[in-house]
């Protein structure tokens, strides 16, 4: 019967879960919003003053950034992000030791990291990427690297303290601050005031946030300790280690995939296209990554207690959000790929088939994102070194493969390639190893009916023309954002 206190304890529990998890996406959707729109605004106008060939140019150096970002932030922002909700109200004094030694961290990597970029700038440029005026780009990068390393560990603290709303006021400060100096800068001085200016803007917020989380510290009752900072080795090793080397694995490798499309005619302005595209799928993606960001303390909390049924809800509701999110908006792109490459002017047209495969890829996000905070939260940190590890595999094999023949669309075909393997390995370990807290979610029919909707449209579009394709595919959107509602609603 309904009227039975077992029945009326788990709807407690599961509203507590939802508001909990609403309210910290409530707050992480308005700086989400504000910073990520200024962030695309600001990405578009960038590319149209800098053009093609200069803007893959820029975006090989966020690259190489990338690659030396990974090895200096060494999975401290995982990190404090997954233990310190664990020990929050159970251990204070070994959460400030968990953000204290994640502070040092950044600093000391990033900092070492930073310097080998700045020294390397004109071994990479002119030896890997044979392209003299990447150099001093390169050098202002190393800026970034130093910075980047920092704001990962400084966001990872605010997560795990679930301080949502103070990480929406940095996430808009930041997208404030970025937006008119980033355009001043590209248009000034090209590529390197792009760069220079990326680096003044993260600096500046790397500032405003070190200030929130010594508020955000003290109202949480985790003073700052002048006591020596110790390594937490059980920390160490099952979760920094791993980690770090799980993060060591991609990096190097996409930034190989980029650098083997440069060296293809036209390689730069092919890079440009396709990092035009990717700005324009991140732009969903940017914002669920920040609304979905509660969801790894939360699932943090919910395993260390035991508390499957909450776990399992929690992941069904965020599925659903991640879902309904990236697929409707992949879908409509399949059968409208010119709207996609419209921002950016003429000089980037003619891509549309680009546009289409790297949607495959967002519809595949759509229904796996939020499995990387289900490794994090039950801390399989080193199967999450074995799932990079396969990733970093297929990207390589594929793109050796695809790219010298096909360019921009073998890279964006090699991509949705791994994506689809990597996710089906995924969701079978999760099947393996935790099958309670994985089956009464919707992700294999969901997964399967909405990659069969990507290949109507896709179809479609090519035998009979936007119109036609467009209007089955909203037909079919809405049927199948339908089914992902009841899905959720059902459950009990």
């Amino acid at each position: 019967m309904r009227d039975n206190v077992p029945y009326r304890i788990r709807v407690v529990v599961r509203s507590i879960v939802e508001s909990r998890l609403a309210s910290g996406a409530a707050w992480a959707l308005i700086g989400a919003t504000c910073s990520r729109s200024l962030a695309l605004l600001s990405g578009v106008i960038v590319a149209r003053f800098l053009g093609v060939h200069d803007f893959g140019v820029f975006n090989m150096v966020q690259s190489t950034v990338g690659l030396f970002g990974v090895v200096a932030g060494f999975g401290m922002g995982l990190t404090t992000a997954t233990y310190i909700p664990r020990l929050l109200k159970t251990d204070p004094a070994r959460a400030a030791n968990v953000i204290e030694l994640a502070s040092i961290v950044a600093w000391c990597a990033g900092g070492a990291l930073g310097a080998v970029l700045f020294l390397s700038a004109p071994i990479l440029g002119t030896e890997f990427l044979a392209n003299e005026e990447i150099v001093n780009p390169l050098r202002a990068a190393s800026f970034l690297v130093l910075l980047g390393s920092v704001n990962g560990a400084q966001m990872g603290t605010l997560t795990g303290l679930q301080s949502f709303k103070a990480q929406a006021k940095v996430n808009t400060v930041g997208g404030l601050i970025s937006f008119p100096i980033m355009i001043f800068g590209a248009w000034v001085y090209g590529v390197l005031g792009a760069v220079l200016a990326s680096a003044f803007s993260l600096a500046v917020s790397c500032i405003y946030c070190q200030n929130v989380i010594r508020r955000e510290r003290f109202a949480a009752g985790i003073a700052q300790s002048c006591a020596p900072v110790a390594i937490d080795w059980r920390i160490f090793w099952q979760f920094c280690l791993p980690a770090a080397c799980s993060g060591l694995l991609l990096p190097p490798v996409l930034w190989y995939t980029n650098s083997l499309l440069i060296s293809q005619d036209n390689g730069y302005s092919q890079l440009g296209v396709l990092s035009a595209i990717y700005r324009i799928k991140q732009m969903p993606e940017a914002v669920l990554a920040i609304v979905l960001s509660p969801l790894l303390p939360i699932l943090s909390e919910h395993y260390s207690a035991l508390r499957k049924e909450q776990f399992s809800l929690t992941l069904s509701r965020a599925l659903a959000l991640s879902a309904l999110t990236l697929v409707p908006f992949a879908l409509i792109l399949v059968s409208m790929p010119e709207l996609a490459l419209l921002p950016f002017g003429s000089g980037y047209k003619g891509n549309e088939i680009v546009v289409q495969i790297v949607m495959l890829q967002a519809v595949i996000a759509g229904m796996t994102i939020p499995f990387g905070s289900v490794l994090a939260s039950m801390g399989r940190m080193w199967f999450a070194l074995v799932y990079n590890g396969l990733y970093a595999f297929v990207l390589l094999l594929a793109s050796i493969a695809l790219v010298p023949r096909f360019g921009a669309i073998g890279l964006a075909i090699s991509t949705a390639v791994t994506m689809l393997c990597t996710a089906f390995a995924c969701v079978a370990y999760m099947y393996w190893k935790e099958p309670i807290l994985v089956k009464r979610t919707p992700i294999a029919g969901a997964g399967i009916s909405a990659i069969a909707i990507y290949g109507i449209s896709f179809i479609t579009y090519m035998h009979f023309g936007r119109e036609t394709a467009l209007g089955l595919t909203l037909v079919l959107i809405v049927v199948w954002s339908v089914y992902m509602i009841l899905k959720c609603k059902l459950r009990k």
